[in-house]
């Protein structure tokens, strides 16, 4: 099933797995291929809110005084919700598909998960 295709400067048949014409020499790359990945910008900011919020789940409670928790837990749940909402839409609105869009989503849904459970748990411990 190995089928001859057409050069496109000389137009003479070609095999099909060439990258260069016997003929006339010209050199082309097979236009279905992709060798380049590219980012976009809502990725990339998709990455970055992802990591920082997944990163302040894990800053030692001793650390932010008790009357700050529960701004701290908001700030927490925002930058992973804005790691959700870039990452989704780099990654199923935005072509081509953005790998840095899907990780920085699965980050956002996993702080915003566990952030929302450190709010119910810490806003229920009485000081």
């Amino acid at each position: 099933m190995n089928e001859d295709r057409k050069c496109p400067n000389c137009g003479r048949p070609i095999p099909f797995d060439a990258n260069l014409c016997p003929y006339c020499g010209k050199k082309f790359i097979e236009s279905g291929i992709k060798t380049e990945r590219t980012h976009t910008s809502f990725g990339i900011a998709s990455l970055v809110f992802g990591v920082i919020a997944f990163c302040l789940l894990f800053i030692p409670r001793g650390f932010i005084p008790y009357s700050l928790m529960s701004l701290y837990c908001a700030l927490n749940l925002l930058i992973g919700a804005l790691a959700m909402i870039f990452g989704g839409f780099s990654y199923w609105i935005k072509k081509p598909k953005d790998a840095y869009g899907k990780i920085g989503f699965i980050l956002g849904i996993l702080t915003v998960v566990i952030g929302f459970l450190q709010f119910i748990i810490y806003s229920s411990i009485n000081y």
